[in-house]
């Protein structure tokens, strides 16, 4: 069983109106309707992600919906997403003002987001998940290295080596100045032979 919560649901939303939402997405049961969103259980983890990638901040009713994984309390819960290989990208350099939902909208004209998320394990950090893997790439190409909410942030793939800082790097000469053994002294010259001929 896998909980989902939907969000920002229009106030003359009907539970007949949001099974015929999920209907498509296999089997459910436990709707629980309240003002403004609802919570859902499926059957299949499959189905869950299905519905989770297919609708999240689609229009539903002439409203934006949200569509993610929910605790076993009952609150929605974010940090929980579904792993999909080329598709995840980590935004890095962010404003300690921007939030998962401007992250979000930066995100949304290259194409459908299906996580957003920042500040979490590294402030000035975020991730972004794709639902397709040419959108993620398409994101790297465009807004690596714009301004964005007054810094420059870097984006790249989750599975991408993080490039050196120059201001890190360190010269031969630092190496030796840090080596505690002590240097050798300098080859001396010889004078050059001096040849005197045999008597």
């Amino acid at each position: 069983m896998t909980r989902v919560y939907i969000g920002n649901l229009g106030f003359d939303a009907r539970t007949r109106d949001v099974e015929k939402l999920l209907r498509p997405y296999g089997r459910f049961y436990d709707l629980t309707m309240r003002r403004g969103y609802a919570f859902v259980s499926f059957e299949s983890r499959r189905d869950a992600e299905d519905a989770l990638y297919d609708l999240d901040r689609t229009r539903f009713l002439g409203d934006r919906i949200t569509v993610e994984y929910a605790k076993s309390d009952g609150r929605r819960e974010r940090s929980m997403r579904p792993i999909k290989e080329g598709c995840d990208l980590i935004i890095e350099n962010l404003s300690s003002r921007a939030s998962w939902k401007d992250l979000k909208d930066l995100m949304r004209p290259i194409g459908p987001v299906t996580f957003a998320d920042c500040h979490k394990e590294y402030s000035g950090e975020g991730i972004v998940q794709f639902k397709f893997p040419e959108d993620a790439e398409r994101a790297i190409r465009k807004l690596d290295g714009i301004e964005f909410m007054g810094r420059r942030i870097g984006v790249r793939e989750t599975t991408a080596p993080i490039p050196p800082d120059p201001a890190l790097a360190v010269s031969p000469m630092t190496v030796a100045s840090l080596d505690p053994r002590p240097a050798a002294a300098p080859p001396v010259a010889r004078p050059p032979l001096s040849l005197v001929p045999l008597t």
